[in-house]
């Protein structure tokens, strides 16, 4: 396999919410065939996801793909950064308030050197690299070698959907492109890691695996961040300042924090990635898999939109509601600007 390719491979399987993550959280309470139906459910969208990657040029990713279409382009560039760029910071709270659950002065120790090390990473263009780093560890550590076994028989259909939305950041994956790439490593990555999501569900996983999650969970903040600097590589120590400030402010009141960035932070990628899908589903071009797919995959979006409003706290769902009205009324100001020149 060329190292395009190892790269690629690596950084679709980190994607995928991580397989650790997929193992250790996302497999709890579900039976084999729960896992296999959310696969195959979610299929359709790596599809998609794979067309995207063989016909781009470039590592702009799905905006590269929207890139003819200035409107619907400027649209989902500004909710899709805004919801990773809130990604990038509360997922490192994440990871050390509820996946190592830590607190005082080692929660911020923690903090701070997770903060530091994605910089560093990023700024080295070491990101590949520790992506296939952490992807062989992620699969050695699922083999599941000596775990008590735990059969589940019983099929729940209510968390079939769920479920799939679990592998919604593969959408990322096209970022990794370069012209030597093979795009149907994303295949291989995906089925890779749904199987053994699907085996995982046979077993009771151990409570390390569960915290040794924190290596998937870390290393979707690097796909993140190097997405992210593809689309603005001249801005990228502004967005390291901003990420790291961010992170320092969480730890005023860090589960606070988390509450309030990762709602909005889910509805507006369900907004960029509906606006995406949709562009392909409803358009003329394209062959009747593709507009399908993008159908079943749209679909998936529009129920993930729905269950990431908050109607339980309504001071978190203001501020969601905000948010989304604030990034439309700056995409409209936009496109009026552009129009007038």
């Amino acid at each position: 396999m060329k190292k395009s390719d190892i790269f690629l491979f690596s950084y679709s399987f980190s994607s995928i919410g991580g397989l650790l993550a997929l193992v250790a959280q996302f497999s709890r309470g579900l039976s084999p065939l729960d896992a296999i139906l959310s696969s195959i459910l979610f299929l359709p969208t790596v599809y998609v996801i794979y067309h995207v990657t063989k016909k781009i040029k470039g590592d702009k990713g799905l905006y590269e793909y929207l890139l003819n279409r200035c409107e619907i382009s400027t649209a989902f560039l500004y909710f899709w950064f805004f919801s990773y760029f809130l990604y990038l910071s509360y997922t490192v709270d994440y990871v050390v308030y509820y996946i190592l659950q830590l607190d005082g002065f080692l929660a911020t120790v923690t903090l701070v050197l997770l903060t530091l090390g994605v910089s560093l990473l990023t700024l080295t263009e070491s990101e590949l690299w520790f992506l296939v780093f952490s992807s062989f560890i992620q699969l050695f550590l699922s083999i599941p070698i000596g775990w008590q076994i735990s059969l589940t028989d019983s099929v729940s259909f209510s968390q079939i959907l769920p479920t799939s939305e679990a592998f919604v950041c593969i959408t990322l994956a096209p970022f990794a492109k370069t012209e030597n790439s093979n795009a149907k490593v994303i295949f291989y990555a995906y089925a890779i890691a749904v199987s053994l999501m699907a085996i995982s569900t046979l077993f009771v996983v151990p409570k390390i695996i569960y915290y040794a999650s924190s290596i998937s969970a870390f290393s979707l903040i690097i796909v993140e961040f190097y997405a992210i600097k593809k689309i603005v590589p001249r801005k990228l120590l502004i967005i390291l300042l901003l990420f790291s400030t961010m992170t320092l402010v969480s730890l005023i009141n860090p589960y606070q924090y988390y509450l309030y960035t990762i709602v909005p932070s889910l509805s507006a990628l369900y907004v960029s990635l509906g606006i995406f899908f949709s562009s392909i589903a409803f358009s003329k071009s394209g062959n009747i898999v593709l507009r399908a797919s993008s159908i079943v995959s749209l679909a998936i979006v529009v129920y993930g939109f729905y269950t990431s409003l908050d109607f339980g706290s309504l001071s978190v769902f203001m501020i969601e509601i905000t948010s989304l009205l604030s990034i439309s009324g700056l995409v409209l100001y936009k496109i009026r600007v552009r129009r007038s020149l």
